[in-house]
């Protein structure tokens, strides 16, 4: 996972650098933010023992991951306060309630 420097008025990125590493073979998506600045994604169509959801700070350190059983295709926050983690998996779609609530805006 990169992440970049964003100049907003110019519309340009610059600065790309690895932020944090994922398990080869491995794709990410549905990449959220927390209100406490910790980046949630998925993790799949790699190891199965890795798929799921994973947790960083934002150093990019691995706080956690949640494992589900299938391969996760997408993540995000959702329900009344968005909190729940949901993860839309193969052939199911996946609620893990936390305490984190997403960040709406930057």
């Amino acid at each position: 996972m990169r992440v970049f420097d964003v100049d907003h008025e110019g519309g340009k990125v610059s600065n790309g650098k690895v932020f944090a590493e994922m398990p080869k073979p491995s794709i990410t998506d549905g990449v959220r933010t927390d209100t406490a600045g910790n980046v949630w994604c998925s993790c799949g169509w790699g190891d199965p023992n890795d798929d799921g959801v994973r947790c960083y700070n934002a150093a990019g350190d691995l706080l956690g991951k949640i494992h589900i059983p299938e391969t996760v295709a997408n993540l995000c926050f959702g329900g009344d306060f968005q909190k729940p983690s949901t993860s839309a998996a193969r052939a199911a779609l996946c609620a893990v309630y936390t305490s984190a609530t997403s960040a709406m805006k930057p």
